[in-house]
C-alpha cells in the first residue's frame, strides 16, 4: 500500500507562490492552509523565480522594525566600545613605550619585552637631539 502522490498544476503553483510573494504572507502558514509541506511551497517559489515567472520579493522594513534593529546595533557597539575604553585602560603603562616620565624622573621602560634604559634608547634613535642631557646610571 503506497501512498499516492499528488500532482498539482502549474497555475496552482504560481497562484499558491503569489500568496507568498505578491501579498506577502508567510509561507507556513500559506503551506498549512493548502495541505503542503513547507519546502516543498519553498522549491516551488525558487523554481519559478530562477525562471523569472514570479519577481523575487524585496522586504520593506517598517519604521518599528529599523527602531528595533537599529537599537540592537547601538547595544553591540556600546558594549564593544566599553570593551575597548577597559582594554586600553588595563594596557596603560605597559608594552611598546619608549619612555614613562614622572614628575621629571626618567624610569626604565619595556619594548618589546627587553628592559631599555633611556639612555640606551637615546643613543640608538634620532629622536632625541643631544644625547649630552640624558643622564647616565642606574635606572
Amino acid at each position: 500500500m503506497g501512498k499516492i502522490r499528488r500532482a498539482f498544476t502549474p497555475e496552482f503553483k504560481q497562484e499558491a507562490v503569489r500568496q507568498v510573494t505578491e501579498l506577502g504572507r508567510p509561507v507556513s502558514q500559506v503551506a498549512r492552509e493548502l495541505s503542503l509541506r513547507p519546502e516543498q511551497l519553498r522549491g516551488w517559489k525558487n523554481q519559478l523565480v530562477a525562471r523569472g515567472e514570479v519577481a523575487a520579493p524585496v522586504r520593506v522594513e517598517t519604521a518599528e522594525e529599523e527602531v528595533r534593529r537599529l537599537r540592537r546595533e547601538l547595544a553591540v557597539l556600546r558594549q564593544e566600545h566599553e570593551f575597548l575604553g577597559k582594554a586600553a585602560v588595563d594596557s596603560t603603562g605597559q608594552c611598546n613605550s619608549l619612555s614613562n616620565r614622572s614628575a621629571g624622573v626618567s624610569k626604565s621602560s619595556v619594548l618589546r619585552g627587553r628592559l631599555f634604559s633611556l639612555a640606551a634608547i637615546a643613543s640608538r634613535s634620532s629622536w632625541v637631539s643631544d644625547p649630552m642631557l640624558v643622564p647616565f646610571g642606574k635606572y
